[in-house]
């Protein structure tokens, strides 16, 4: 009788087994192990939008394969910045770096610390004199599919200054 009655609970639990090692096997990441995602340097080439937490800002990042880029920040005053991105490295297999054109003045960023999670980067942008702001970037095409998405033709790459 015990047999029996614990022989579908045994099922279902080599049922459950298979169906993660599948899930496992066709995707980058693996919750029954832990694997972590495998990104590359041409995962994070692309043009991003970014915000800041207080919303008085936004950025548009774009990083190129040949490992440099531009940071442009409007902030709410209308005023708009261009930041050179002088280089840009995979630290670890979902950090990167951004380092900057050396500073003018105490509102330049000197570097920029960026958290890859699929489609954003939780990102650090570091000023000269200390300062600090935290930016979350998406990617350009994603605000624009889902954007689409909802009868909204807001963002246009073309349109965006570079």
């Amino acid at each position: 009788m015990t047999m029996i009655c614990r022989a579908p609970l045994v099922v279902c639990l080599i049922w459950v087994t298979l169906c993660l090692l599948t899930a496992c096997a066709r995707r980058n990441i693996c919750v029954l192990y832990g694997r972590p995602p495998t990104f590359k340097g041409e995962d994070f080439a692309d043009d991003w939008i970014g915000f800041t937490h207080s919303d008085n800002a936004y950025y548009r990042l774009n990083l190129t394969t040949n490992n440099d880029g531009v940071l442009m920040g409007v902030f709410a005053t209308n005023h708009v910045v261009n930041y050179n991105v002088t280089s840009w490295i995979v630290l670890s297999n979902n950090m990167v770096i951004c380092q900057f054109q050396p500073a003018k003045n105490q509102f330049d960023p000197t570097n920029m610390t960026c958290e890859f999670q699929f489609e954003k980067l939780d990102s650090t942008l570091y000023g000269y004199d200390g300062w600090r702001e935290k930016i979350q970037f998406r990617r350009t095409k994603f605000l624009e599919d889902n954007l689409s998405k909802l009868g909204l033709q807001i963002l246009n790459s073309n349109s965006l200054p570079h």
